[in-house]
C-alpha cells in the first residue's frame, strides 16, 4: 500500500473554487511544448468528489479566439505568474487530473471582478 503525503490528502478532501489560476507542467497537460509549465485557470469549481477539474490554458500569444487577460499586479499573491499580457483560450479547455495538481502549484486567485470567468462561460456556452 502507499502512503499519501499532505499533498495528496489536501486534494482528496478540498475543493478548489473556479477562478483559482494553477501551474500545470506540460509533461501532464500535453498542451503546448514552449514552456515546462503553462497557467491554467480553473472556469469550474472543482470536487474533490468528482472525477476531473476543467481548465482553460493561458498564453503569451496573442489569439484572435482568446480573452486578452491582462497581468497581475506583482506581489498580489506570492506564488502568482502571471507577471505578463496573455490571453486566456477557452476553446482549448481540458479536463484537469487531479493528480496533476500535485506536479504543479497554485499560483493564485482570479480577482472576480476582472470578468474573466464571465468571459469564459460565454465563449463556452458558445462553442456548445
Amino acid at each position: 500500500m502507499r502512503l499519501r503525503g499532505l499533498d495528496e490528502l489536501r486534494f482528496g478532501f478540498v475543493p478548489i473554487p473556479a477562478g483559482t489560476w494553477w501551474m500545470l507542467r506540460e509533461l501532464d497537460v500535453q498542451w503546448s511544448s514552449t514552456r515546462v509549465n503553462h497557467p491554467w485557470i480553473l472556469h469550474i469549481d472543482y470536487s474533490p468528489r468528482t472525477a476531473f477539474a476543467h481548465a482553460c490554458p493561458r498564453t503569451r500569444s496573442r489569439s484572435a479566439d482568446g480573452l486578452e487577460h491582462p497581468r497581475h499586479i506583482a506581489g498580489h499573491e506570492p506564488m502568482c505568474q502571471l507577471d505578463f499580457k496573455g490571453w486566456v483560450l477557452p476553446l482549448e479547455a481540458h479536463q484537469i487530473r487531479p493528480e496533476w495538481f500535485d506536479n504543479g502549484w497554485r499560483s493564485c486567485e482570479e480577482d472576480p471582478s476582472s470578468g474573466l470567468l464571465e468571459g469564459i462561460r460565454r465563449c463556452l456556452g458558445s462553442a456548445s
